[in-house]
């Protein structure tokens, strides 16, 4: 049963002449269905993660992500300018236990772009480079901004709005020369405020 609240975000549960106990789930959420996103979007839980990495577009003046399939992903953003890009398209960021949930399932090596010379086109250069949920190049390509600020330098990370240090997640074609395997839970540190050309982002929503 789904209810509206009432006043002051209340609601009361009656149980007339029966022995019956009520359990009442406050903290639960709803799945989203299938077929509930976006063609250009993939369900995770109660999420919606873009199937492709974030190109930013002008519209209206207005410089907003789309998830493209066939494009170069957008690079050198910084974590604030993801952010709003993101914001602009009716999205957010995903949070790091949001993406690592996308990212699950995606296959390294030769079957995702690990490759030196950058990022390639979205979903068609690494058409095998897709996860369980249906999310490309969530190993290679480019790494990619979440939502988590860390602002103990690694420890206690929670989410907030204090300037501090972001997360980026999943391999890019430069973590070849940095000695990394390409793994999609691999995870960096970095001030936000820092762009790099092997640096993009998702959104969800």
């Amino acid at each position: 049963t789904t209810i509206t609240l009432g006043n002051n975000s209340s609601f009361a549960v009656l149980a007339r002449n029966t022995d019956q106990h009520v359990v009442v789930d406050v903290q639960g959420y709803f799945y989203r269905a299938s077929g509930s996103c976006s063609n250009d979007m993939v369900a995770v839980g109660s999420v919606c993660i873009d199937r492709y990495e974030a190109s930013v577009v002008d519209i209206n003046g207005v410089l907003t992500a789309q998830s493209v399939e066939g494009v170069i992903p957008t690079d050198s953003v910084d974590w604030y300018e993801a952010v709003s890009y993101c914001a602009n398209a009716g999205k957010r960021l995903p949070t790091t236990a949001e993406w690592q949930e996308a990212a699950a399932g995606t296959p390294g090596g030769v079957d995702c772009n690990l490759d030196s010379l950058g990022a390639d086109l979205t979903g068609t250069a690494y058409p095998n480079c897709v996860s369980t949920a249906g999310a490309f190049d969530m190993v290679g390509n480019l790494w990619e901004w979440t939502a988590d600020l860390d602002v103990n330098n690694g420890a206690n990370v929670q989410t907030t709005t204090d300037n501090g240090l972001a997360r980026a997640l999943g391999d890019s074609w430069a973590s070849v020369a940095n000695g990394s395997l390409g793994n999609a839970k691999a995870l960096w540190i970095i001030n936000p405020t820092t762009t790099s050309s092997r640096r993009g982002f998702r959104c969800a929503r």
